[in-house]
């Protein structure tokens, strides 16, 4: 992360006084957060694979998965399930899909 101060600071109030990123330090930052979990969520919801979402209290739900955020996921499975990702200990693919890629860093 890149700090940039206003001009005539004082060393004191700089780090209370940041400006804020601009728009394409912005898009860089989020470019770069695009990781492997992101990945394997978006690729089964877009593909509607079922998946089994295996819970920390042991329960499997097999499902597909409708939408997710940072926090939590949103599933399909006897009507709709907001599961909390830390709840959450596996997701793996209920049956073997060639539809599935593997996932590299930057893709």
């Amino acid at each position: 992360m890149v700090l940039k101060y206003k001009i005539g600071e004082s060393s004191k109030d700089s780090l209370t006084n940041k400006i804020p990123p601009s728009k394409k330090e912005k898009e860089s930052m989020s470019k770069g957060q695009f990781n492997v979990q992101d990945q394997f969520l978006n690729q089964v919801r877009r593909e509607k694979l079922k998946v089994i979402i295996e819970l920390l209290s042991g329960e499997k739900v097999e499902c597909t998965v409708t939408s997710f955020d940072n926090f939590s996921l949103i599933v399909e499975a006897k009507g709709y399930r907001l599961i909390y990702k830390h709840g959450i200990s596996s997701i793996y693919t209920a049956e073997p899909s060639p539809k599935l890629k593997f996932f590299e860093k930057g893709s």
